[in-house]
This record gives structure tokens, sequence and C-alpha cells, in this order.
């Protein structure tokens, strides 16, 4: 939240490079997509479509950890960034005009409930 999104799109191009492979073991497979969840899940401005449809074909994968990784992150852009994802990815119902805070930006409470 208080790094911007610049900052960490080469993190997350190091992640998919180095743990995200096909020649990687699936359990760091499902290491590095946990950790690219848990990374776009605080600022998700930081992941770009192009890496995303990468990450999400892991779905179909054979190894049930890397499958449940990867629908994570897809659920994950489903409810913050559908814009991101492929039409047939985005489900039924998605609002493409929401977008996630820009950075820097607080959510002030107007009031107690």
């Amino acid at each position: 939240e208080l790094l911007t999104a610049e900052m960490l799109s080469p993190l997350l191009l190091h992640l998919a490079n180095h743990f995200v492979t096909d020649k990687s073991r699936p359990e760091m497979v499902a290491i590095g997509l946990n950790t690219t969840r848990e990374v776009c899940a605080r600022v998700p401005l930081a992941m770009d479509a192009t890496l995303l449809a990468d990450l999400i074909e892991y779905r179909k994968d054979r190894d049930k950890a890397v499958v449940a990784a990867a629908r994570s992150l897809l659920q994950l852009f489903r409810d913050r960034m559908p814009a991101l994802l492929h039409k047939k990815y985005r489900g039924k119902g998605c609002d493409l005009g929401e977008k996630p805070d820009a950075y820097g930006a607080l959510q002030v409470a107007t009031g107690v409930e």
C-alpha cells in the first residue's frame, strides 16, 4: 500500500521468471503464485495483463496446490480488477469500471457505525 506499482512490477516479473516456470517443482510454483497473489492483494496495479494471463494458465496444471493457487489469483482479480482479465475469465456480472484506489489514497471514515 505504501509502494508504487512501478516499484513492484519488477518484483512480480522476478517471481514469475524464477519461481513460476514449467521447469520448477510444483511446490515452488505454488509458492510463487501465492506470493504473487499476496503482493497483488495489496497493490493490484502492479500486475499487467500479459503476466496475469500467463499465471492464470497454471490452473490447468496436474498438481493440486498449483491449481488452487492459480484459481485464487484468478478470483482476486475477478474481485479487484476484472478489466485485466480476458473476457472468458471475468465471470458473470462483473463491474469493468471498478478500479483499486490510487497510490496514496486513503479511505476516510465519515461517521461511526
